[in-house]
């Protein structure tokens, strides 16, 4: 039987973080049909942002042998063009999770269009004549992270999607079970966030599975 995923949000995404500081996600799978809003972005702050394909399967999979570092590079090299800083990438196969420090909005969107078109052309092999249909899921999904612990909820998520882009969405699950196992543990103890950025980089070796 297949493990249900975890969702990063249903660990820090609190009433008081929106009422504090309102919008600070934009996009996702969930979004057709909703009232279009601009994007909440920061050039000061680090932001999360997810692109899925339901079509991202078999042998357009951003796994497969030959598309993975096609993948990474098309996202590294529009990244070094477009002023993007890239801290976290995890590729899991369908869908991409990447948390980036941006230089400015109009620099972030032409990487965002630039990217996306890349990717999808390049990986079905679209061109003027032999259309493909649409290839992304949704509008790309970003967040603003506003909180120390924001930042370490999605480090470790990051983390877990990695182990299951490597192997199983079990092992992805028993990691983050052990990350916030630790993170709980680490908040009873009344450590703070500062601390916990210095501590997690030595103990986060020890949740590996």
């Amino acid at each position: 039987m297949k493990a249900k995923q975890s969702n990063l949000f249903d660990y820090f995404d609190t009433r008081q973080t929106r009422l504090r500081y309102g919008r600070t996600h934009h996009g996702g799978v969930e979004t057709k049909g909703h009232r279009k809003l601009e994007r909440p972005l920061s050039t000061t702050r680090p932001i999360h942002l997810v692109l899925k394909s339901h079509k991202a399967k078999g042998s357009l999979s951003f796994l497969t042998h030959q598309n993975k570092p096609v993948v990474e590079t098309i996202i590294r090299e529009k990244a070094r063009k477009f002023g993007v800083r890239i801290c976290q990438f995890a590729n899991v196969g369908n869908h991409l999770h990447l948390k980036i420090r941006i230089a400015s909005r109009p620099l972030f969107q032409a990487f965002l269009v630039s990217v996306t078109t890349l990717i999808a052309r390049t990986l079905t092999g679209a061109r003027r004549g032999k259309k493909f249909g649409r290839f992304w899921q949704g509008q790309a999904f970003t967040r603003v992270l506003v909180s120390r612990r924001e930042e370490l909820n999605l480090f470790g998520y990051i983390k877990a999607n990695q182990i299951e882009g490597r192997g199983s969405t079990e092992a992805r699950e028993l990691y983050l079970e052990k990350f916030h196992r630790w993170v709980y543990r680490e908040r009873l103890r009344g450590k703070s966030l500062e601390n916990f950025k210095r501590k997690f980089e030595v103990q986060i070796t020890r949740l590996q599975v």
